[in-house]
């Protein structure tokens, strides 16, 4: 079944329930935008907070956004469709150079796209670069999306908010990704349960922390060596070791899951990867698995260094954006900004908004990566990234510690366990300008 009512009046499609979906369709309906925003969600819920599941699974786990202050799609008057988008297809098939004409002609880009797909972009085609959700230039479909339940849409512009889901692999084990699993969980797990967990990173942790609470007796199976080895490369386990011990919690590092073992609940905890429904052929992908979007959301094409000392040209797709866990930034310098917490979510979607809408951000920083926790009866922030070869430092008081790794003098990353204050002065440090770029 198709549906046509797109093509009759202007659309714009949000695929995802996510805080960064929601946002988008705050700013732009605060922003003036006043035609159809569709939302497609399998999920049958209004969007809600997702870390509290791990963080606060045997107590309030369910915050519904709007009773966080962040709005309802009912409120915007977005048109909540609940199918899953399974496909993407482009109706127009052009795509468009984010930077100009003579230096798309003069790069590799050339090889894989026609010149005359290219846009100079000057401030006679304003209307093309930003603000494109203007009447007069949002009229055509650019895009057909087709769901599991058998409907298509065409709309002009698409944004995708899909965010991340949990790697499940191991036979008969749960994950914790929705409400719905988490009242699975907590209505399986009590005092004196058997809890096996699959996984010692920052879900894992959490699980552990929180089944141990409740009297659970836990123990969790790491492959590598370390706790928290994707984050901190091995230079946290030692902190995290003595949290576990005092919990209760029995630990197996360097130890695959063996299976076959008597428990109450096995709970997998692995990961998880960066979920949309985009064919491989379009846009490219981080190292994470993450879409590839501009500082803007718009999802790149393509990203040839022009030279080997100016920035890379970046190509992109009229109409077609990314925003929260599921994109990562790539700037012009060559450099990523990662996606994947929630002030890049919160931001992003504000910076699309911005950028769809035609107006001038307020925004002039990217906020470094940044994860917040609570568990073992700590409140736990990390802000920046873990460089290869960094030089650690470690402060450490009665009542706090914090971990900094630098490259020469220059801060990277910080780790705060009890430590707020330290951690709102990195966060500062760690931004970084938004790069001088066309909108």
């Amino acid at each position: 079944m198709s549906t046509s009512a797109q093509k009759d009046e202007p659309c714009l499609a949000i695929v995802g329930r996510s805080i960064a979906g929601l946002t988008l369709a705050r700013h732009l309906r605060e922003g003036g935008y006043d035609s159809s925003i569709l939302s497609f969600e399998s999920e049958k819920c209004e969007p809600y907070d997702r870390p509290p599941l791990s963080k606060e699974l045997f107590g309030n786990y369910f915050h519904p956004l709007a009773e966080e202050g962040y709005g309802s799609l009912e409120d915007i008057g977005a048109r909540q469709i609940d199918e899953t988008v399974t496909h993407i297809e482009s109706i127009t098939s052009t795509f468009t150079s984010a930077f100009t004409r003579t230096e798309a002609e003069n790069s590799s880009l050339t090889t894989k796209i026609e010149t005359s797909a290219y846009h100079s972009y000057t401030a006679e085609d304003a209307a093309y670069t930003s603000g494109i959700l203007d009447a007069s230039t949002r009229t055509n479909p650019r895009w057909r999306l087709t769901t599991a339940e058998g409907h298509t849409f065409e709309i002009h512009t698409l944004v995708l908010a899909t965010g991340t889901r949990p790697h499940a692999t191991i036979p008969g084990a749960r994950v914790l990704y929705s409400a719905s699993d988490a009242e699975t969980l907590r209505s399986q797990i009590g005092k004196g349960s058997c809890v096996h967990i699959v996984g010692a990173g920052w879900i894992g942790m959490e699980l552990a922390s929180q089944c141990a609470n409740v009297g659970a007796h836990v123990e969790v199976w790491e492959a590598s060596p370390h706790i928290l080895g994707r984050s901190f490369a091995g230079a946290v386990t030692d902190i995290w070791q003595p949290f576990l011990r005092k919990a209760g919690v029995k630990l197996h590092l360097a130890t695959p899951y063996p299976g076959g073992l008597n428990c109450d609940v096995l709970v997998q905890a692995t990961g998880a990867s960066p979920t949309f429904p985009l064919p491989s052929h379009l846009g490219i992908r981080s190292a994470r698995g993450a879409v590839a979007v501009d500082v803007w959301g718009r999802i790149l094409a393509d990203a040839t260094p022009l030279t080997h000392s100016s920035p890379i040209c970046q190509a992109i797709f009229p109409g077609l954006y990314a925003i929260g866990d599921c994109a990562d930034t790539l700037l012009p310098t060559g450099t990523w900004n990662e996606g994947g917490h929630w002030m890049s979510a919160l931001h992003g979607a504000a910076r699309t908004a911005t950028h769809l809408l035609g107006t001038e951000s307020s925004l002039r920083f990217l906020e470094a990566p940044e994860i917040f926790s609570t568990q073992f009866g700590h409140e736990i922030g990390f802000v920046g990234t873990v460089e290869p070869h960094a030089r650690i430092e470690r402060e450490e008081t009665e009542d706090s510690l914090i971990l900094r790794w630098f490259t020469g003098h220059t801060l990277r990353g910080l780790l705060a366990v009890d430590a707020p204050r330290a951690l709102a002065r990195a966060r500062k440090v760690l931004r970084s300008p938004l790069p001088n770029q066309e909108v």
